[in-house]
């Protein structure tokens, strides 16, 4: 969420000098150019002009030259030392030109001068905050709304303060009184539609964000807002046209851009989604970008005689999902390295006898190519036809598959592995489950990483059924030992998690439910996995509808009775 501190610029004051009054006439209608050319004449003849130094200041500051406008108004104090809006120009220039602790002393000489100056104190809130000198900025900011209660730019700076406190009600409480004082204040508007987001709030969001695009129709992160909030409740076209707009605003905001190629992609516009979807790499935000050297990057061309390194990125599932591609790539020729997470190396190792699978690699210098196992699939994904039937593509260590499936056999009964959580909002709720169990066919086994044993205490407790949960499987400290016991199964039910993409790749038939909020690796597929010919997609439409998702079961359950 983006704010934007109150600025207060010394106010014109009239002269009898024509010069000096038409200078201060154009800078009150804003016409700032004029303005600085007409005080630049004025100063040609008095120089000494504390009063025009200040607002030949405050215009620099206004037009971004936050050096030039430092130099000017320290000129301007040399003369007269005793303004107050002088010294809050001043902490404006400082903080924009990245001089904190300046700008601080010049906030608080300028409280110094004039203890009821509003601005003083409330910029000096927002740029402790920015210090992450929270109690400091609470206080400064109360000042503030002390002398200025009506006033929604100061009280929206003391909701800023509470959001970065952890503490989002108290926020939102603070946003709403400030939107209530200035009902067409954007910047309000845009925080308030942005914290309403973040609680997935999202209808509520997109009314404020759209009330703040109205009046700032030029702001790049309120159309990027809005994008996400179309995202997430599956008005995908709306979201793409949000995105579109800011990119057109800033075409450089990296994460306009990447978020774009999620709603391409979940469109189910491959080519376009994945131009976009590359454009995660320059995004602040990304977690997994990683610089390790300048080799060129792998375009298809023959690496006969070459070396290439596929770099890991992403999670587990992610890694495991794009992992299907890597079989294509042994007709390029050359040595192919693949570098990914130590606890998958055991089972990429059998599954891609091709490839040399290692750990994180340090350094790429001994490499002629380098491309991230993320971006393949804008090399051979890029129209629906390519997707190939993969079938199973990861290997489990046979003897350990045998063994646990032997264990957990019980007279002939089909074995039915089942996750339920995930990330919010993928989680459903272990006691959903509890009609399956009415399958005589069936035993089920608990596929769940995390310790869960509480809920299935519970949920064994009230539905008089059991769950084997195998103690010697540990998805976290055991990948290669978890991927033999899903391998063991005969069918699995799952969220959007670990276990929903390793089944899909180990060819196991699996049930996938799945979130209300569109995900772009589906790229547009209501029933059908595009990477997995095994995997079935039953997508809800809304998180709390439970009668939906009690015919969801229904239909996994009739399944589940066929393979009987």
């Amino acid at each position: 969420m983006r704010s934007r501190t109150s600025r207060s610029f010394a106010r014109p004051s009239l002269s009898n000098d024509v010069l000096l009054h038409r200078a201060c006439a154009a800078h009150s209608l804003n016409r700032l150019s004029d303005a600085e050319s007409l005080y630049r004449k004025y100063l040609a003849i008095k120089p000494d002009d504390a009063g025009a130094l200040r607002n030949l200041g405050a215009i620099g500051l206004q037009m971004g030259r936050a050096e030039a406008a430092i130099g000017l108004i320290r000129r301007s104090l040399e003369i007269d030392n005793t303004s107050a809006e002088a010294q809050c120009n001043l902490g404006l220039a400082l903080k924009q030109a990245g001089h904190l602790e300046e700008a601080e002393q010049a906030y608080r000489a300028a409280i110094a001068l004039d203890p009821i100056i509003v601005d003083a104190h409330s910029n000096l809130g927002v740029l402790l905050i920015e210090m992450n000198r929270y109690e400091e900025a609470r206080h400064a900011l109360r000042a503030a709304v002390a002398l200025a209660p009506d006033n929604g730019g100061v009280l929206a700076n003391l909701g800023l303060l509470e959001l970065r406190s952890s503490r989002p009600e108290q926020a939102l409480e603070i946003l709403f009184a400030a939107s209530r004082l200035e009902p067409d204040n954007a910047q309000i508007l845009a925080n308030l539609g942005g914290l309403l987001s973040d609680q997935t709030r999202y209808n509520e969001a997109i009314g404020f964000l759209k009330k703040a695009n109205a009046q700032e129709p030029k702001q790049a992160n309120i159309c990027f807002n809005l994008g996400r909030c179309y995202f997430n409740i599956g008005k995908l076209t709306k979201a793409i046209k949000s995105y579109a707009e800011a990119i057109k605003i800033d075409p450089s905001f990296a994460e306009a851009h990447h978020n774009l190629g999620h709603a391409l992609l979940a469109k189910g516009r491959l080519e376009e989604g994945w131009r976009e979807y590359s454009w995660r790499w320059r995004s602040p935000n990304y977690e997994h970008s990683r610089n390790i050297s300048v080799v060129p990057v792998w375009g298809k061309e023959s690496i006969k005689n070459k070396r290439l390194l596929i770099r890991s990125e992403q999670g587990i599932g992610d890694k495991i999902l794009f992992a299907s591609i890597l079989p294509e790539l042994t007709p390029f020729g050359g040595e192919i390295t693949l570098e990914t997470e130590k606890r998958l190396v055991p089972v990429f190792e059998r599954s891609f006898h091709q490839l040399s699978v290692r750990p994180l690699v340090d350094d790429a210098k001994d490499y002629d190519y380098q491309i991230s196992l993320g971006d393949l699939p804008s090399l051979f994904r890029q129209q629906f036809i390519s997707f190939r039937k993969t079938g199973a593509y990861l290997l489990p260590d046979r003897g350990l598959k045998e063994n646990l499936r032997a264990k957990y056999q019980e007279h002939n009964k089909i074995l039915v592995g089942i996750s339920w959580y995930s990330k919010k909002p993928k989680t459903v709720a272990l006691a959903q489950f509890a009609p399956l169990f009415e399958l005589l066919n069936c035993k089920f086994v608990n596929l769940q990483y995390g310790d869960h044993s509480t809920e299935i205490q519970r949920f064994e407790a009230e539905a008089g059924q059991r769950i084997l949960t195998d103690e010697t499987v540990d998805p976290i400290e055991d990948f290669d030992r978890f991927v033999a016991q899903v391998s063991a199964m005969d069918a699995v039910i799952t969220v959007q998690n670990t276990t929903l993409y390793t089944a899909g790749a180990l060819g196991i038939p699996t049930f996938a439910i799945l979130p209300p909020i569109p995900d772009w690796k589906w790229l547009g597929h209501k029933t059908q996995s595009p990477w997995h010919d095994n995997v079935r997609l039953f997508h809800r439409s809304n998180q709390s509808d439970d009668g939906e998702l009690k015919t969801i079961v229904t239909r996994i359950k009739e399944h589940l009775a066929d393979m009987g």
